[in-house]
């Protein structure tokens, strides 16, 4: 509707300039001019046309924008949201807060607008250059040969803007990055004292954005002018040719010259502002590009196995081997079992590869040697979408939600309320619920929540999700020992799930719950057996807990 209305309110407008030439006739008295009342009526359907359809423009067009802009936002994020785990470890995220925020309000002004604005002014062009061509075809002659010059310069100069375009995209990603880190690092600013400096770096960052926009809106300036003086000599041309055919008795009338003289805003005015137009739209489009190249994956079509909810024969790893950077191995020839229903911490030095092996385990790189099987199933050929439904995540630093508790527990899905007052109990969240309720607000990332209720917050959402598998990297370890014991008693205390932890506290009342403790060293098992066993054969981890203590 808005694409209609504009076609028909751009064919509207180029009869103003044929009431304009019979006005004109009328006023120099040539033979067969319009009466007065004739000229009224044509003004008033004019008039009442023009008002019709501008005020349908202003229905539909802002409904249309509406509804594109929302369209494109929510298809970026749904495709955003259907991501891989691994693609948030390796993509910079600034550039796509950057991507949905500033560079979809460019698309919206750059694109959407403005590919109505070049409808109407090929409208404008086209008709403009079909009513000469009927009223007089040796002034539109003239009229070809006179707009040769602004449509060579326009052409030139407005395909300039799309490299800048992007620079100022780019830009603003870099800008978006830096507030980004300085807001998540803001208390190591604070502690350092280093304000000054952080606001010397998002300075640099922001005098950078704005010099490019400035190189940029200059070259948007510099455009319209060149391309308005080649405008300006086109229509003074017209009009010398028209008055010269006047005078010089060439067949034509004043209303005639009147005409052209109106029409060749509709032929210069396209010409000096489609190039910039269509270039908006190509740096858009270009916009466009970049945020779906961004989130393109590289597809895994060996994956398309589907693993059980449940698991069945548990976790069996065999001679694994692995290595960020070819030649140097992180894990070496590792083989274990994880068997339904057990607990396992894993313990040893820094750098003995606890965390990458569980980041294995979650399906986080494929590319290392030996096997991870689940029920038999390789985990490389099982699907993402399958691995995480089974797979929960109980991280160190527990992001949560500015939301109610309960919305943080389910994840904003709908539960019946017996299971989440199960998941509550067993997560030992009660006392937080009674004393605060579940509609409380836990504030930016859990701002109003203690370590350990954010912990059991995790611990709740794996139990409501009824996990298989339950891996843990460091639950504790902004705790004290207290509430540490009690987080490691709740995860234990999951009976129908293998639960896997990594542990840099080694401490007796923690490890002692735990079915095994795996001790690695240097990217090996060194060990494994239950807390008393490995105590009593005085080995690795024996040393490991005594220097410890």
């Amino acid at each position: 509707m808005t694409m209609f209305f504009t076609v028909i309110q751009s064919v509207v407008a180029l009869t103003l300039s044929l009431i304009l030439k019979e006005m004109m006739n009328t006023i120099s008295g040539t033979e067969n001019a319009k009466s007065l009342p004739e000229i009224a009526m044509m003004i008033g359907t004019f008039f009442i046309a023009f008002t019709v359809l501008y005020i349908a423009l202003a229905i539909f067009k802002p409904l249309f924008m509406k509804k594109a802009v929302l369209n494109y936002r929510e298809y970026y994020t749904k495709k955003i949201l259907n991501l891989s785990h691994s693609y948030f470890k390796k993509e910079d995220t600034s550039n796509l807060i950057s991507e949905l925020t500033n560079d979809v309000n460019t698309i919206e002004t750059g694109y959407l607008e403005s590919i109505f604005s070049v409808i109407e002014n090929i409208i404008y062009f086209f008709g403009s250059l079909a009513l000469m061509l009927y009223v007089s075809p040796a002034l539109t002659g003239i009229v070809a040969l006179l707009i040769l010059i602004p449509a060579v310069v326009s052409m030139a100069t407005g395909r300039t803007l799309v490299p800048l375009e992007k620079k100022v995209s780019d830009k603003n990603a870099e800008m978006v990055g830096m507030i980004k880190d300085c807001f998540t690092g803001f208390s190591v600013v604070k502690s350092f004292q280093a304000e000054n400096e952080i606001f010397s770096l998002i300075r640099d960052n922001i005098v950078s954005l704005e010099n490019t926009k400035c190189v940029r809106n200059r070259r948007k300036i510099l455009v319209t002018i060149i391309g308005a003086m080649a405008s300006l000599f086109a229509q003074f041309g017209v009009f010398f040719a028209g008055v010269w055919m006047v005078v010089a008795n060439k067949g034509m009338d004043a209303g005639t010259v009147i005409l052209f003289v109106n029409l060749m805003n509709y032929i210069v005015s396209p010409i000096s502002t489609l190039p910039s137009l269509l270039a908006s739209v190509k740096s858009s489009k270009g916009l466009i590009e970049k945020l779906e190249n961004s989130l393109k994956e590289e597809e895994n079509t060996e994956r398309t196995e589907e693993c059980n909810v449940k698991v069945d024969n548990g976790i069996e790893i065999k001679n694994l081997s692995f290595g960020y950077e070819e030649g140097k191995e992180v894990l070496h020839d590792i083989s274990l079992k994880f068997e339904p229903g057990k607990s396992y911490v894993i313990v040893g030095n820094s750098g003995s590869g606890k965390s990458t092996l569980l980041s294995l385990l979650k399906g986080g790189n494929d590319n290392y040697t030996g096997s991870i099987t689940l029920d038999g199933k390789n985990i490389k050929n099982i699907t993402y979408s399958s691995l995480f439904a089974l797979v929960s995540d109980v991280e160190q630093n527990v992001f949560v939600f500015d939301a109610p508790v309960r919305d943080n527990i389910t994840m904003f899905k709908s539960f019946p309320d017996k299971e989440v007052k199960e998941a509550e109990e067993r997560s030992n969240l009660l006392k937080l619920v009674s004393d605060k309720g579940d509609l409380f607000k836990c504030g930016e990332n859990g701002k109003f929540l203690s370590g350990g209720e954010k912990q059991r917050i995790s611990i709740a959402r794996a139990l409501l999700k009824k996990s298989g598998i339950i891996i843990a990297d460091e639950p504790w370890a902004a705790l004290d020992k207290e509430n540490s014991y009690l987080i490691a008693k709740d995860l234990t205390g999951i009976d129908d799930a293998i639960k896997i932890v990594v542990s840099h506290a080694l401490d007796k009342k923690i490890l002692s719950q735990f079915d095994e403790i795996i001790a690695l060293r240097d990217g090996k098992v060194e060990e494994t057996g239950t807390f008393d066993e490995l105590i009593n054969s005085r080995g690795y981890f024996s040393a490991l807990y005594t220097v410890a203590q």
